[in-house]
């Protein structure tokens, strides 16, 4: 019987089109621009790459970002993964959610928090001197700063990480573990030689997306510290928005292929020693140090006899008492961490229904940076709807923004749903190398930091009128490639001989796409519609750059002003932020942790 052709084109050209246009096209020119003088185009060979690579800002923020990266990532993958096998094994729909709750708190909330938080006559250092006797802590100075921007980021990723470990994890067949135990295997057993491998795909993926989302606590640097942070949080995304303000095109260009090509080696080098043989060689030079082990052992054995048969229960014994232990710890670790996830989103609750009067009284300290410290409780004194109704019904500039976040999420959504959906059927089923090829290519696109692009994206929107209009916003998001990566997966476990069986009976290609694999992969479309709604709701960079009115910001942009009078508005126009997300979230989170499924990522 004759194979129907695979013709996949017809989806992937249209979203192909839009991203050479708004990524590929702007990259190469990046790339073109790096080897000229700014103003005049005349080649100068690599003079601007060492201009930058002896550029003071240059190498302080590099080097920022580098520690930041290696240290935020490697502990975020740590936690987040013992976090997942322990949430994971409770079952408790209630602490997963907990969990994942500051995936919906938008940066300009997280920044309220933080200052009323961390400031030097915060409520911490309150904690700290007047209830543990402990020296007051400059949260936003020195190293102090880097660290507390680590936990931040942690804070934020814990809870999409653990979609992604959960995902891997109810992959692995129960019965793998069952038959473990039997055979003796402990706790840490048990992760080393069964989660751990089944899980390689996942940790790939999850040390991709931490580095991607590592770029983006410049969100809170930002909102927080502004342009010129503090110098052990002074980021390359600050430098290059500084060049960038300057127009200073030389240094920006060779930046950006800088930022690009380490960023591409450092996915490279994730890639050989997450999916290389480079923890299985680390197995089998442990696993043959206890042969050894086992060899001394045996020859003790037959001149102690039993009094080495004992040694070895006992140590037995006490394997399964630290198992234990380890259990128990990891599950107080789980409910504490569960309930600080929530707390941000409790505190602006509370804040939002206190009057001005009894938050001034509070946070006076914040405010006025007096001599003594700030202080809560999250029970109001004497609730009211006042900072509601002041919101609602006398800031007319709360309603311009929200419908400013409204129509540009909705619009990058839908046409998302238009393109992404299309091309990521298509490249799923696409049998040819150059389908391979185009999905990688599409995979570096999504881990390309905003300020790679940014000067070039900048000079194609400007040509076509559109800076500082919504549209300099939605247009290059919309061919964003990571919702194609999201759904890719989904449509690839379909089977390609279903497709084939339905072509010889006379379906036609877009009758499949509709009728079947969107079906079947609805899991994978929602999810990517969902976290990519977190993501635009809470956009900062673009509008930063592309939009100069700021009756044309999004609310992820606005700072409400913590200052006398304003208290409460503040703390509802935070709360108020998170809503839209908090309902999206809440509507989807049962189908999130089934959509992101990973399919060959290893090709």
């Amino acid at each position: 019987m004759k194979k129907t052709k695979n013709n996949t084109e017809p989806f992937i050209i249209p979203g192909l089109i839009g991203i050479i246009f708004f990524i590929i096209f702007p990259l190469l020119d990046v790339l073109v621009r790096s080897f000229k003088m700014g103003g005049s185009g005349k080649f100068v060979g690599f003079d601007n790459y060492k201009i930058v690579l002896s550029n003071n800002a240059f190498k302080l923020a590099a080097k920022n970002n580098f520690w930041f990266v290696i240290i935020s990532v490697f502990l975020l993958m740590i936690f987040s993964l013992f976090i997942s096998i322990e949430v994971y094994n409770i079952k408790s729909n209630l602490i997963k959610f907990a969990f994942l709750i500051p995936l919906v708190i938008p940066s300009n909330a997280m920044a309220v928090i933080w200052k009323i938080l961390f400031s030097d006559e915060g409520i911490i250092n309150n904690i700290l001197v007047q209830k543990l006797c402990w020296k007051p802590i400059s949260f936003f100075e020195g190293k102090m700063v880097f660290l507390l921007f680590v936990g931040t980021f942690i804070f934020r990723n814990v809870g999409y990480n653990m979609l992604i470990w959960i995902s891997g994890l109810s992959a692995i067949p129960k019965e793998i573990y069952d038959a473990a135990k039997v055979d003796g295997a402990g706790a840490f057993r048990l992760v080393w030689h069964i989660t751990l491998p089944n899980l390689k795909k996942y940790e790939f993926i999850a040390a991709i997306l931490s580095m991607v989302n590592s770029f983006k606590i410049f969100r809170e640097l930002y909102l927080i510290a502004g342009s010129y942070p503090d110098t052990h949080i002074y980021q390359l995304q600050h430098v290059f928005n500084n060049w960038f303000l300057k127009l200073d095109i030389g240094k920006l260009t060779a930046g950006a292929i800088l930022t690009a090509v380490v960023f591409f080696t450092g996915i490279l080098f994730l890639h050989e020693i997450i999916l290389g043989d480079w923890i299985e060689k680390l197995k089998k030079i442990i696993y043959k140090k206890k042969v050894k082990v086992t060899c001394k052992t045996k020859i003790l054995k037959t001149q102690k006899g039993v009094q080495k048969e004992k040694v070895c229960l006992l140590k037995k014994e006490i394997n399964n008492v630290l198992g234990l232990l380890f259990g128990l710890v990891l599950k107080i670790v789980v409910i504490i961490s569960a309930i600080i996830s929530v707390l941000p989103l409790v505190f602006l609750v509370c804040g939002t229904f206190m009057g001005e009067n009894e938050l001034y009284q509070m946070l006076n300290p914040v405010i006025e940076k007096g001599t003594v410290y700030a202080r809560w409780h999250f029970i109001p004194l004497y609730p009211t709807l006042k900072n509601v109704i002041e919101l609602l019904f006398d800031t007319p500039e709360y309603y311009v923004l929200f419908w400013n976040s409204i129509k540009i999420v909705l619009v990058i959504l839908a046409g998302q749903l238009v393109l992404a959906v299309p091309a990521a059927w298509g490249l799923a089923k696409c049998k040819r190398k150059w389908g391979k090829w185009i999905f990688g290519l599409y995979m570096f696109c999504m881990i390309l930091p905003f300020q790679v692009t940014m000067l070039s994206q900048y000079i194609v929107l400007n040509n076509m009128n559109l800076i500082n209009t919504h549209w300099a916003i939605i247009l290059p998001l919309v061919f964003s490639t990571f919702p194609i990566f999201i759904m890719y997966s989904s449509f690839e476990q379909i089977p390609l001989s279903v497709v084939e069986a339905a072509e010889i009976d006379g379906a036609g290609k877009i009758h499949i796409f509709l009728n079947m694999a969107i079906p079947i992969a609805k899991k994978g479309i929602i999810s990517a519609v969902i976290l990519g709604f977190l993501e635009y709701w809470n956009i900062v960079e673009q509008p930063v750059v592309f939009i100069k009115d700021k009756y044309l910001w999004p609310l992820s942009v606005y700072l409400p002003d913590i200052a006398e009078g304003r208290i409460g508005r503040a703390f509802t126009f935070a709360l108020f932020s998170c809503i839209p997300s908090i309902i999206i979230f809440y509507m989807g989170k049962n189908i999130l942790a089934d959509g992101i499924s990973i399919g060959s990522v290893d090709d």
